[in-house]
């Protein structure tokens, strides 16, 4: 059974989610992707209780009314084979 849960953020106007997401750095260092065609950053989380989570990072709104949008997802590739193919 999958858990999901979401936690929305509401960023100080203006925000540029892409920019954000590349001036940090996010969208280009493993284990974080960058979905262009959805505007997702996707980041894999290997959590303290050995879960892994996958973070779906997203923009709701616009510039000047932005809200981010942060959705686990829960996955079930064993820690140490999901690692190795992030890591590597």
């Amino acid at each position: 059974m999958t858990n999901r849960s979401r936690l929305k953020i509401i960023p100080t106007p203006p925000f540029d989610f892409r920019s954000t997401a590349y001036s940090s750095g996010w969208a280009e260092l493993a284990p974080t992707s960058w979905d262009e065609e959805r505007g997702v950053v996707r980041r894999v989380e290997h959590l303290g209780t050995g879960k892994i989570v996958i973070l779906d990072i997203s923009h709701k709104g616009t510039i000047e009314d932005p809200t981010i949008e942060i959705i686990p997802k829960m996955n079930k590739v064993k820690s140490r084979h999901l690692l190795v193919i992030c890591y590597a």
